[in-house]
């Protein structure tokens, strides 16, 4: 099994470690000098917080999306069964198995519902961003 190196991290997922150090460098510049070690501590446990409720919220939708549309989709194939499945590829495949015409709207069912988890997670951004734009702007580099 290959593993990922701390090197190779970033370019896993850009995202996550850029947006964690931009509350860091704000921390270290608006707390006094021996309330960062603690400040930190509490910002990294809530960022880490919310991450698990995003996953929890985000398999929520999934599951959610899987239910209601499946049904729709491929009314032989029993919304629970598939959420069972989970996503494994010959899995799925066995849910059809005798009404294989029915694999591409199974499939069409899975890809609604990674749809709707970018709609939930463009929503969480958006709110983000509206959120951020009252927090003001402050020059945090050193004036020497």
């Amino acid at each position: 099994m290959p593993t990922v190196s701390r090197a190779h991290a970033s370019e896993i997922n850009p995202g996550r470690f850029a947006n964690m150090y931009q509350p860091l460098i704000a921390v270290h510049n608006s707390t006094t000098r021996e309330q960062p070690p603690v400040v930190m501590t509490f910002l990294v446990s809530l960022q880490n917080f919310g991450t698990s409720i995003g996953v929890v919220l985000s398999s929520i939708v999934f599951s959610q999306t899987l239910t209601k549309v499946v049904p729709q989709c491929a009314p032989s194939v029993s919304a629970p069964d598939v959420l069972e499945t989970g996503t494994d590829a010959g899995a799925v495949r066995h849910l059809v198995v005798g009404h294989e015409s029915e694999l591409d709207n199974l499939l069409l069912a899975f890809s609604e519902g990674v749809r709707n988890i970018f709609y939930f997670v463009g929503g969480i951004k958006a709110v983000s961003v509206v959120v951020s734009l009252s927090m003001g702007w402050v020059d945090v580099s050193k004036i020497h």
